[in-house]
C-alpha cells in the first residue's frame, strides 16, 4: 500500500494540473483560477518527488523538491485570494467587518496546531525551521479562504463563484496539518492516505473552479 498509494496521489495531481492547465490556461480567463492550477501543478511535482525518492531507496533529506513543491503550493492558494480580488469583495460593506474578525480563528488554530505539532515531532531544530517555512503560506491561506466564505457576496458575484474553491482550499490546509501529524506520530501508511486525500481535495478543486468560472462571467 506504501508503494502504490505515492502512484495514485501524484496521478490525481498530475490530472488536476493537466485538466486545469488545458481549461483554464487561455486568454481572457481569470487569473485566480490560474493560480488555483498552478497550486495542483505544485502539488503534483510534490508528488513526483516523493515517486522518484522512494524509486531511487528513499532520502533523509531535510531539503527537498517535495518540500518545494508543497510551498509552491500553499503560496498559489494564497496569492489566489490575496490582493486585488481581496480588495474587490471586501468592500467593508456591513457584516464584512464581523466576517473578518471570525475569520482569525483559522489562522490562530491552524498556527497554533503547526507549531504544537512541529515543537513535539522532535524533527530537530533544522528540520523543524525548514517546515515552518513551507507550511508558513498555510496560515494566512486560511484566514482569507474562511473570509471570503463569511463575507456578504460582492456585487459582481465573485464570492459566489469562488465559494467551492475556497471550502476546497481550506480542507487542503486542514489535510496538510493531518500530514505532519500523520508523518511524525502515525505508522507511514496514514500518512500516506493523507496524501492521497490531499491529491483528491486538488482534483476537487479544480473542478470546482470548472463551475467556478462559468459564474465568474454571469
Amino acid at each position: 500500500m506504501i508503494v502504490v498509494l505515492p502512484w495514485i496521489s501524484f496521478g490525481i495531481a498530475a490530472a488536476a494540473f493537466a485538466f486545469g492547465a488545458k481549461r483554464f490556461f487561455k486568454k481572457k480567463k481569470p487569473m485566480y483560477f490560474q493560480l488555483l492550477i498552478c497550486a495542483a501543478g505544485c502539488f503534483a511535482l510534490r508528488e513526483l518527488s516523493d515517486v522518484v525518492t522512494e524509486l531511487c531507496g528513499g532520502s533523509e533529506r531535510s531539503v527537498t523538491v517535495g518540500l518545494l513543491g508543497l510551498f509552491g503550493c500553499l503560496f498559489f492558494l494564497l496569492s489566489a485570494n490575496y490582493g486585488q480580488l481581496d480588495g474587490i469583495v471586501d468592500d467593508h460593506a456591513e457584516g464584512s467587518g464581523r466576517a473578518r474578525v471570525i475569520a482569525f480563528a483559522a489562522p490562530v488554530l491552524f498556527g497554533a496546531c503547526l507549531l504544537a505539532l512541529l515543537i513535539k515531532a522532535d524533527l530537530g531544530a533544522f528540520s523543524a525551521i525548514v517546515y515552518a517555512i513551507v507550511l508558513a503560506p498555510l496560515i494566512p491561506a486560511s484566514y482569507f479562504n474562511l473570509k471570503h466564505l463569511l463575507l456578504p457576496v460582492d456585487p459582481f458575484g465573485f464570492l459566489r463563484a469562488t465559494r467551492e474553491c475556497n471550502f476546497a482550499s481550506l480542507a487542503f490546509c486542514l489535510l496538510c496539518v493531518a500530514q505532519l501529524a500523520a508523518n511524525a506520530f502515525l505508522p507511514a501508511w496514514c500518512g500516506a492516505v493523507v496524501t492521497l486525500l490531499s491529491a483528491a481535495d486538488l482534483f476537487l478543486l479544480v473542478l470546482a473552479s470548472e463551475r467556478g468560472i462559468r459564474k465568474w462571467g454571469i
